[in-house]
């Protein structure tokens, strides 16, 4: 070996690297927001790589807005090979909310450390939203050919508030394909093309917590 007792430095066999760590990232966080007054008591982290590791039978270190909290059980885990210990790698973990009758709306950094030397870690944003309200959007009119941002304005708003339209020729769903929050009152939304037709704007906070604009974006078709 590198002639030293750490086997989870990413150093083996004269410092041939052997990465822990490789490619390990949180991939989500379910639910990835909630209202007010329904905070479940568990969320479930998702990772990819080689996940969330457990080395020789040592969990993951997971803060909570800074504070370490409890790692409820890990799954979908997988033998890693080719290190001095045993381990194995997760590609979920859930983990105990801390107090979550007592949270407030707001944004939650959820912080995963790997128990290995080297150093192996992410995080996540979950978020605690009130009930959201929309007061209006813009633009009012987009081009179906083309990408398009809506500016939401209202109130309850906050960084995992999830925003999709809904058509009212058939009622299919589009969400975002990404959200930029400027303030708890207003939002951009970013969609793909759409197909000419009306769309009901929606922005959620989890289920059973949500506001609709009916009409709110006409999508015209290229003149």
């Amino acid at each position: 070996d590198d002639n030293n007792a750490d086997n989870t430095d990413g150093c083996l066999m004269t410092c041939e690297t052997f990465d822990f760590c490789e490619g390990f990232a949180i991939t989500g966080v379910e639910p990835p927001v909630t209202c007010v007054g329904a905070i479940p008591s568990q969320l479930t982290i998702g990772g990819t790589g080689r996940g969330f590791l457990v080395i020789e039978g040592a969990l993951p270190t997971v803060l909570f807005d800074g504070a370490a909290v409890n790692v409820a059980s890990v799954a979908d885990c997988e033998p890693i090979y080719g290190g001095f210990v045993t381990a194995e790698g997760c590609r979920e973990m859930v983990i105990d909310v801390p107090n979550p009758g007592t949270l407030g709306a707001g944004d939650y950094v959820i912080e995963v450390i790997n128990p290995i030397t080297q150093d192996c870690r992410d995080q996540v944003v979950w978020s605690v939203g009130p009930q959201p309200q929309i007061s209006g959007s813009n633009p009012p009119q987009v081009c179906a050919d083309l990408e398009f941002t809506l500016t939401i304005d209202g109130s309850g708003f906050v960084g995992a508030t999830s925003v999709w339209l809904t058509s009212q020729a058939d009622a299919s769903q589009s969400f975002a394909t990404s959200t930029n929050l400027l303030s708890a009152n207003q939002l951009e939304a970013t969609f793909a093309a759409l197909v000419p037709g009306t769309y009901d704007l929606t922005v959620s906070n989890g289920p059973g917590c949500d506001d609709t604009l009916v009409a709110a974006v006409e999508v015209l078709p290229r003149p």
